[in-house]
């Protein structure tokens, strides 16, 4: 991977720039930044939502709401207390009637969140809140996380092509508002940062990242991330793309 890759300045401007209410978008590239799925893995996570009363989502305060998720949320999302973290489980239910734009790559793995982990549990519990409303509303059931607000699919589990759509118009608005054009990039970029970020500056064991990126192989890792792994003897070209890449660290 020798291409450019989007920055932590420029990928907290994006984030920023979804609206608040927008809860679903705000979890899905979240979710993307921090655990580097790929938008078909995204797109298919479920959880049990059989948890998800009204009293958990409406009438518990936040913290305490979030406390009743960490125990009780099960599914590809679950907290582990042993570790103390949440993990996703990312799990392969491609079946021959399942659409190529919804099947999951690679096999099932599961990947900690190494990100905050406070920050994950308050957008996951704002995006069900926000979830529950429109189930509720159109009465809809099914256990998919992320849901269309499209006016044909409202409800709707969404799918990959849903989540390239997501990003091109939050990026063309931004580039129309002049406020930074990352037009050139896709939600595969979120699992390129991922890996970069974990390796440059997280200083990951690249057979961790390897883990969690689902790749068959190390080598398959090293290869794609070669040009960001840390090299005290590399060319100074190379040092120098890598310190641009994360110049705002």
């Amino acid at each position: 991977l020798k291409a450019e890759i989007i920055t932590p300045v420029q990928m907290n401007i994006f984030l920023s720039e979804i609206d608040s209410r927008d809860r679903q978008n705000l979890f899905l590239f979240h979710v993307l930044k921090v655990l580097g799925l790929r938008a078909s893995e995204a797109a298919n996570l479920m959880i049990d939502t059989s948890c998800l009363t009204r009293d958990v989502l409406y009438k518990m305060d936040f913290f305490e709401a979030g406390e009743y998720l960490k125990e009780h949320l099960r599914g590809d999302i679950e907290f582990v207390k042993g570790i103390g973290k949440w993990v996703c489980n990312v799990v392969n239910r491609n079946t021959e009637e399942t659409p190529i734009n919804n099947r999951n790559k690679t096999g099932d793995r599961e990947i900690p969140l190494v990100f905050s982990q406070d920050e994950f549990t308050s957008l996951l519990l704002n995006a069900l809140r926000e979830r529950d409303l429109y189930m509720r509303k159109y009465q809809r059931v099914h256990n998919y996380i992320f849901i269309s607000k499209r006016s044909s699919h409202l409800g709707k589990r969404i799918n990959s092509p849903s989540v390239l759509s997501k990003y091109r118009n939050l990026a063309e608005k931004m580039f129309k508002n002049n406020k930074l054009d990352l037009t050139m990039y896709s939600p595969h970029t979120f699992r390129h940062y991922f890996a970069t970020y974990l390796l440059r500056v997280m200083k990951k064991d690249i057979e961790d990242v390897q883990r969690w990126l689902g790749h068959s192989d190390v080598e398959i890792t090293r290869g794609t991330y070669s040009h960001y792994l840390h090299d005290d003897n590399a060319p100074i070209d190379i040092v120098r793309d890598m310190s641009d890449t994360f110049r705002s660290i």
